[in-house]
């Protein structure tokens, strides 16, 4: 007779070879709104076999049998994420911000301001290229991406130049530093190290990511790191870890007052005098090194003209007019993040309620925005999150028409089916707690 250790290694090993099957054919050539369908539905194939993999470890009794499921997925997440890297082709299916990145960090080499000038500055034109410049996403405007950034930018531009190389090479030590990070969270908050396979496994990071090179990788281990600096009340650290992480990632700024306020009185001037210090060496170059001189680039006209996937903002704007939606948006984000920041007892907890207001109301939600989510996924567990996670790829069926008919086509039914489990699970979540029920300790699979 099989053991039943023998038939959940066997069951495991069955999904993730299968995951891996498909991240192969994530990777093949051919027209690009086909592709997009099939990655559309690779992903929500995937996103069940993330949570399958996940369940069959989780809820494996004995500790050693865990261990090796473990250590099977680890070298599993490895082989998708070498699958995705050398099986790409380079080709800007998802996302073209790499040649932003490349672009900014080869200005930077050369000592411009990327903040300052569009990459179809007529003053630029001696840098071009035939791979990367041409390419650049929203030629004219000047970069958004904020200073440490664009210290990682030149690093990748240092590392091999006009390439893709030099950026996946960076993204992809990243990847890896984010594994350590959440082995170090998971044993400060005293939580089993299988937990990290939420991410280390999951769909979203390895194709938003290892496939599409977005920069947001790069943010989350200084974001993790900035926690357990928290956790273990070593505010100068946290203030320098997670000023850094803000200055690559503009959004972990909605962290920053709760976790301020998990801080003692006497730590929170030294975190913020530390935090303050590492924007200035950031930003100082921009002013007096770099020319011209400039700080924020396009970051207004994002925050002003930008919309994409958005859920309670769309509705607004159904109501009322476009101006007066973000305004509605802006003010009641600014006003929730300061009350969960204050009335929240648990400081971790009411970090995540941020950004969960931020989603509810960003007039923008890309797919890997939602990887910020990630160090706090750990801590408290909540399907509502990975309802979300598992159905964002849904945001990109207009890209499909866009390829085929040069027209972006916003399907509200499929809007609506993304979020819908995502606002059910939480408002559940949210009565459990209500109720004096123990809940968000263990997902709801």
């Amino acid at each position: 007779m099989i053991s039943k250790p023998t038939v959940r290694a066997s069951l495991l090993t069955v999904l993730l070879v299968a995951q891996c099957v498909i991240y192969f054919l994530i990777t093949q050539p051919g027209e690009k709104g086909a592709r997009v369908h099939e990655i559309i539905l690779f992903s929500l194939i995937l996103a069940a076999l993330w949570i399958g993999s996940f369940w069959l470890i989780d809820r494996a009794r004995r500790k050693a049998l865990r261990l090796r499921l473990f250590w099977i997925a680890i070298v599993a997440g490895a082989i998708f994420r070498i699958t995705l890297l050398f099986g790409s082709t380079g080709e800007d299916l998802l996302s073209d911000d790499v040649y932003r990145y490349i672009w900014d960090g080869k200005l930077t080499a050369h000592g411009i301001n990327p903040f300052a000038q569009p990459a179809n500055d007529p003053s630029l034109f001696h840098m071009w290229d035939n791979a990367i410049a041409p390419n650049v996403n929203h030629p004219y405007l000047p970069t958004i991406y904020p200073p440490a950034s664009q210290a990682l930018f030149l690093v990748s531009y240092w590392i091999d130049g006009d390439s893709f190389l030099g950026f996946k090479a960076l993204s992809g030590l990243f990847d890896v530093l984010t594994l350590l990070a959440l082995f170090s969270l998971l044993q400060s908050f005293k939580l089993r190290r299988e937990w990290s396979l939420i991410y280390w496994l999951c769909p979203l990071i390895l194709i938003e990511f290892s496939f599409s090179a977005h920069h947001d990788i790069l943010a989350l281990p200084f974001l993790i790191m900035g926690i357990v600096a928290i956790k273990e009340k070593r505010p100068v650290s946290a203030g320098i870890l997670l000023a850094v992480a803000t200055l690559i990632k503009f959004l972990v700024a909605l962290t920053i007052p709760a976790l301020f306020f998990a801080l003692s009185k006497d730590s929170r001037l030294r975190f913020t005098l530390a935090a303050i210090a590492t924007a200035t060496v950031f930003y100082l170059p921009y002013l007096f090194v770099l020319k011209p001189p400039a700080l924020f680039g396009s970051l207004t006209t994002y925050l002003s003209g930008w919309t994409y996937n958005s859920s309670i903002h769309k509705l607004l704007e159904m109501a009322f007019s476009s101006a007066a939606a973000k305004i509605i948006s802006a003010v009641s984000l600014v006003a929730l993040v300061l009350t969960i920041s204050i009335s929240v007892k648990d400081k971790f907890k009411a970090a995540l309620l941020s950004l969960t207001a931020y989603i509810c109301l960003t007039t923008t939600l890309f797919p890997w925005y939602l990887i910020i989510l990630t160090p706090f996924l750990l801590i408290f567990r909540s399907s509502a999150y990975l309802a979300l996670i598992s159905l964002i790829f849904l945001s990109y069926w207009g890209m499909i028409s866009f390829y085929e008919t040069a027209m972006w086509y916003d399907n509200m039914y499929l809007r609506t089916l993304m979020y819908s489990p995502f606002y059910i699970l939480l408002i559940w979540g949210w009565r459990e707690n209500r109720m004096g029920r123990q809940s968000g300790e263990e997902y709801a699979f």
